[in-house]
């Protein structure tokens, strides 16, 4: 039977659905799965917008046959179920290649509400287990990450968002028939665990001074299962921000910096967790810290304004207002740690200039799946970047407005929200300034 996606209605007269992407071992056990390139059908040009389409069909040109297709099959044809809005995008782009996983229904294969097919390029592990698994090669295994978490089903959305830390040398165990089976996770959390064949295992993961409890993990003969954990520390940083005059802020909000470990991408924020100050006490607490070296800043995403809980200030750091180049690392060295008096003062008030962006194709169509980036070079050497981004909302029309610093060079950038290639590079650069930023982009399909 195939495994069931997860499918959840919510209030009437908006119907829409929460879709989870199936792990590979999951994938592995389903009748039909291959590599296909689109050949024809799918999404064909930058004009359409995966989530709102209309596409009802893609051909695949068979690529790698797994299951389920009879020897020769030289190509494939799939009924697509798009969802207008709902539920998922549909994500075949003419002339890419997938890893597809189609059901079967009266003798035709569809796809839809929640799609499985994923991009070998940008999906390129899990491709390579399919086929690991496939040719014989995987051995019966759990595996998966190990970070700081409350709950152990959080750590890849947490990860996969920059906001929680992987933990390495963590040893991963477990025993059958008397002997004890383990691994330790890499640099990046990450483990594989061999078994001796499938079952119900006890799985342990060990790393003093961090704790977590024992997971019950089912594993199919000769397959394999995912299992994150997520562990937890007895560590705690406290503090206040105060304000030009001496008051403690409310609603403030403080990023923790890692400075052991990068983010994970390019454009992430620079924080790895964040805390807001609270009433009675007026401050803000870290649960939860691993051991490391770390910044603490106010406002860390930079000024902002336009919302009630945006801060029109400049970050600083700890101490009181310091600088980046000026700030104070906060080590933690083992459990137990529980700083307190971690305080900052607020930075200068900042300006701001409105920016509008217009986003459009040569015959005056807005294109509704523009991202529109903007970036403040820091105002300081070593400052961090203020960055915006947003898609329009298809009400917008390929419009975008918002404050930007005045005091910061500005540099505006479009890209697909898809990740689609653009073939050209729509740019702008403007200097600071109070002036209002009136720009359009056209772009050619």
């Amino acid at each position: 039977m195939r495994i069931l996606l997860a499918f959840l209605a919510v209030a009437f007269p908006a119907i829409a659905c929460e879709c989870r992407q199936l792990k590979v071992c999951e994938l592995v056990r389903l009748p039909t799965i291959f590599v296909g390139k689109v050949i024809d059908g799918g999404i064909a040009s930058i004009r359409d917008d995966p989530w709102y389409s209309n596409v009802h069909h893609v051909r695949f040109q068979v690529v790698e046959n797994f299951r389920g297709l009879p020897a020769g099959t030289q190509t494939v044809d799939v009924e697509l179920a798009p969802t207008l809005g709902m539920c998922a995008p549909i994500p075949y782009y003419r002339g890419r290649t997938f890893l597809v996983a189609p059901n079967e229904r009266n003798g035709k294969f569809t796809d839809g509400a929640c799609f499985q097919g994923r991009d070998v390029e940008t999906a390129a592990e899990d491709v390579d287990q399919v086929r690991e698994y496939f040719s014989g090669k995987l051995a019966t295994n759990v595996h998966g990450q190990v970070a700081i978490a409350r709950e152990s089903s959080l750590v890849d959305f947490l990860l996969t968002m920059g906001e929680t830390k992987p933990l390495a040398g963590v040893t991963i165990s477990t025993f059958r028939g008397g002997k004890a089976y383990s691994a330790v996770s890499d640099a990046i959390g990450r483990y594989t665990l061999p078994l001796p064949g499938g079952g119900v295992y006890q799985v342990r993961a060990d790393l003093k001074p961090y704790v977590s409890e024992p997971e019950q993990i089912s594993v199919s003969g000769k397959g394999c299962a995912v299992h994150d954990f997520g562990m937890s520390v007895d560590n705690t940083i406290a503090g206040k921000v105060w304000d030009a005059t001496g008051q403690p802020l409310e609603g403030a909000e403080v990023g923790l910096i890692d400075l052991d470990r990068p983010p994970p991408r390019p454009d992430s924020h620079a924080w790895f967790d964040h805390a807001y100050t609270e009433a009675p006490e007026m401050s803000f607490t870290f649960e939860n810290v691993p051991i490391g070296h770390y910044l603490l800043v106010f406002n860390p995403d930079g000024p902002r304004s336009g919302a009630p809980s945006d801060w029109p200030f400049e970050s600083t750091y700890y101490p009181s207002g310091a600088t980046r180049a000026t700030a104070r690392t906060v080590e933690v060295n083992s459990g137990g740690v529980h700083l307190t008096g971690m305080n900052m003062v607020a930075g200068k008030r900042v300006a701001f200039r409105q920016v509008m962006v217009r986003v459009r194709f040569p015959d005056g169509t807005p294109m509704k799946t523009a991202e529109i980036r903007c970036i403040g070079l820091p105002a300081r050497a070593g400052d961090l970047p203020w960055i915006f981004r947003k898609t329009p909302l298809r009400s917008e029309n390929g419009v975008v407005q918002f404050p930007a610093p005045a005091n910061r060079k500005l540099q505006l950038e479009v890209r697909d929200a898809y990740g689609r290639d653009l073939k050209a590079s729509y740019t702008s650069a403007y200097e600071p300034g109070l002036t209002t930023i009136t720009q359009e982009f056209v772009v050619i399909p």
